[in-house]
């Protein structure tokens, strides 16, 4: 990693992670450690073998949530948003998520695609002068958000709480412990500025299965030429236990999308950049390391 950029490891350690949610949730560590720990080392496999979650290999995250877990029978059986995002125990879930990979891949990948373009495929970005509105939309815990503020100082990110209160109680924790000043933390979508130059969509378009229907009011307040980071893991319920995502998605115009085996492998992707295209998107061809994020530019 370019020494320019803040990474997540040098950003926050697990410690301090365990610090900020017991004074959030009050609770105390022994409870936490109950709640979320470090699976134990996979066996060896060959890679061509494929991997799954909990510590089996890549695609899963490396870390138990039992209390995150025992959601997932009942999200299968109802595939009920409202119950599952004010479950309280839902809070870890998010954290892990972040903790594991949309902070130290996407959200780092975002922040190093911009100073340090991959494949040269357009201009470098001064990170640390830019002067951008941001909104990380379902940002959750915060921590993407914190690693994209720390590192774009000039710039304001704004962050907005979700039906989990625990999540935003740990955010608040969080950026007064890092010391971040250019945050702004609003109570809705609605206070959200309408020029923003960058909305980042970090594993949040898949937990809605009419995705378009809840994106759209967002896009809409993203400036002329303005950025659409997206990353989502469409097709995670196939690789492991998997909390908020669909097996079929409604993309209006674009048409229904299917998890396999109904549908074809990829194909919510490819639906979802189509409805994009359609709606006035350019699919950039930038390209971060394991393709995540995606880069929309706004053209109309």
């Amino acid at each position: 990693m370019k020494k320019e950029i803040k990474t997540y490891a040098k950003l926050i350690k697990f410690d301090n992670i365990r610090k900020i949610a017991t004074e959030a949730l009050d609770i105390s560590e022994s409870e936490f450690d109950k709640h979320f720990y470090k699976a134990p080392p996979p066996p060896k496999k060959n890679v061509c073998d494929g991997l799954s979650a909990y510590g089996e290999g890549k695609s899963g995250r490396r870390w138990i949530t039992p209390s995150a877990d025992a959601l997932v029978e009942r999200w299968y059986q109802k595939r009920d948003p409202h119950w599952l995002y004010s479950h309280p125990d839902y809070f870890w879930e998010g954290l892990a998520c972040s903790h594991s990979t949309s902070a130290p891949m996407v959200a780092s990948n975002f922040i190093t695609e911009l100073k340090y373009p991959r494949y040269d495929r357009h201009e470098s970005y001064d990170i640390k002068r830019l002067e951008w509105k941001v909104f990380d939309w379902g940002a959750g815990v915060g921590l993407t958000t914190a690693l994209m503020a720390a590192n774009m100082p000039k710039s304001t990110f704004y962050y907005v709480a979700t039906p989990c209160s625990q999540e935003s109680a740990f955010f608040g924790n969080l950026i007064q412990f890092l010391g971040l000043q250019n945050i702004v933390c609003l109570s809705s979508l609605d206070e959200v500025p309408n020029d923003l130059d960058s909305l980042i969509g970090i594993e949040i378009v898949e937990h809605f299965q009419r995705p378009m229907e809840f994106l759209q009011p967002v896009l809409d307040k993203v400036k002329l030429g303005g950025l659409f980071v997206h990353s989502s893991y469409w097709e995670a319920e196939t690789k492991m236990p998997t909390l908020g995502h669909f097996t079929s998605y409604d993309f209006d115009e674009a048409g229904m999308a299917y998890l396999p085996p109904r549908g074809k492998r990829h194909s919510i992707g490819r639906t979802f950049r189509n409805v994009m295209k359609s709606r006035g998107w350019d699919h950039l061809d930038w390209d971060p390391w394991a393709h995540k994020p995606r880069f929309y530019k706004k053209l109309s």
